[in-house]
């Protein structure tokens, strides 16, 4: 694939991870975070706000402001700025891996923009699914799922 249709389709995903992912949070925020959980389907599914101040899971939320900072701004950042190089420049991804990669930066950008704009915390919607077979907390961050 010429490199700048390459450049054209990774922009394309970037902004709609990122504007669907802001767009997600607002609502959430707007209509989650000052009410009970949403129930769904005899409270087999609810959809609640939170805001974590850790990586996947709350892991480090217990760390001091500051390394978590490094590890979660200044680290990530690097991380997904190798990662979006590379996704631009490596000529031998297909097109799914080109997408892939394309979504996971994508979700990690929102929520780096997140963390960055919020004080070190990141808000998500959470979906709580109770049937069997089912985890207990998924989160609804779409674009690193797919990517």
């Amino acid at each position: 694939m010429h490199r700048i249709y390459r450049f054209i389709l990774v922009a394309f995903v970037l902004v709609a991870c990122v504007g669907c992912d802001q767009a997600s949070k607002t609502i959430a925020r707007g209509s989650l975070a000052s009410s009970q959980p949403l129930s769904l389907l005899n409270d087999s599914v609810q959809f609640e706000y939170s805001e974590n101040t850790g990586a996947f899971l709350s892991l480090g939320s217990n760390l001091p402001g500051e390394v978590r900072f490094l590890l979660l701004v200044v680290f990530v950042g690097a991380i997904l700025a190798i990662t979006l190089t590379y996704t631009i420049t490596a000529r031998r991804l297909d097109l799914m891996q080109l997408i892939g990669l394309s979504f996971l930066t994508g979700g990690g950008l929102g929520n780096l923009l997140d963390r960055i704009s919020n004080d070190g915390t990141m808000e998500e919607g959470r979906t709580l699914c109770s049937n069997p077979g089912c985890p207990s907390a998924v989160s609804t961050s779409l674009p690193n799922s797919i990517g």
